[in-house]
């Protein structure tokens, strides 16, 4: 269902939230200190619950080689068959620490936004050609975990769109 990274100082908090979980042998939290290389951090086994469950780990000191880590969620069936999350990058220094949205989306754009401080939030979203076809109002954010639903979205037609954060003056 979702899968989040928080930074606190110099740890890292992921966590996931997983639905009607069976047949499912464990996870591994599998990191990259931004070169491509993932190696498993940590493993959780899986309780197997038909109910939603969330699990969550901790990753101490997570920027002691790198000021920017990659994370992915490796899914591992009871069979031995696993796939991966989507990929989440942190930075220690950065006010953007995680966007998460479902991709594609239908009608409004409800999109997951960590913030290391409080700041002042805009999101733009372009056409292809560079034309401005959904936007957000800037506003301020709190630090960590927020939820932004852009109502502007429920006019685009399936597509492809570069969506534009501006929080303080970090750009992703």
């Amino acid at each position: 269902l979702s899968f989040n990274a928080e930074r606190k100082n110099s740890d890292v908090t992921l966590s996931w939230k997983i639905s009607g979980e069976i047949n499912m042998k464990q996870y591994e939290i599998q990191r990259a200190d931004n070169n491509g290389s993932f190696k498993t951090v940590a493993t959780l086994n899986a309780l197997n619950s038909l109910k939603d469950q969330s699990y969550a780990i901790t990753d101490r000191n997570a920027f002691n080689l790198s000021s920017t880590v990659q994370y992915r969620l490796k899914q591992v069936d009871g069979d031995g068959t696993f796939s991966y999350s989507m990929t989440i990058t942190v930075k220690s220094n950065a006010a953007i620490t995680d966007i998460s949205f479902a991709n594609p989306f239908n009608g409004a754009l409800k999109l997951q936004l960590n913030l290391a401080t409080a700041q002042q939030v805009a999101v733009n979203i372009y056409d292809m050609q560079g034309k401005l076809v959904a936007s957000e109002k800037p506003k301020t954010y709190n630090a960590s975990a927020n939820t932004i639903i852009l109502n502007s979205t429920g006019n685009l037609k399936s597509g492809l769109y570069i969506f534009k954060i501006n929080a303080g003056t970090e750009q992703a």
